[in-house]
């Protein structure tokens, strides 16, 4: 028997090839879309994020990013049009975690849940119904 969260809850992985139309207007009247990128140095590889991007036929609400390598000495431009980027920097030098959000969302930012130490970082947000 499915459990109600496995009724709404539907995660899938897809190659760059296959995700082209996942992100369409009619999958998104269900929920939201979100796209996860492991950088492994979000510096060195925004223009790649940037391709991948430019193969997606609508572009997603949320791209989750892990192994940003972004702490208080990082200076690169980060910035995708159409979204807000918020993000954990990394204590090391690996690691770190971001969010691009879509200008279309509403959301807050939840501090309070976000986490930097050994082994572990997050970065929370708070989506607004509409």
């Amino acid at each position: 028997m499915k459990s109600s969260f496995e009724d709404y809850i539907e995660s899938k992985y897809f190659t760059i090839k296959k995700s082209g139309s996942l992100f369409n207007a009619a999958a998104k009247q269900n929920g939201f879309s979100v796209l996860h990128c492991n950088t492994r140095s979000l510096g060195k590889n925004i223009s790649l994020l940037h391709d991948i991007l430019q193969t997606i036929k609508t572009l997603p609400d949320i791209i989750a990013i892990s192994e940003t390598k972004i702490n208080e000495n990082t200076c690169a431009n980060l910035n995708i049009p159409g979204y807000f980027f918020i993000n954990t920097n990394s204590k090391t030098q690996a690691g770190g975690v971001g969010l691009y959000l879509s200008t279309e969302l509403q959301f807050t930012r939840r501090r309070d849940l976000d986490t930097s130490s050994d082994g572990i970082e997050s970065c929370w947000v708070e989506l607004q119904h509409h």
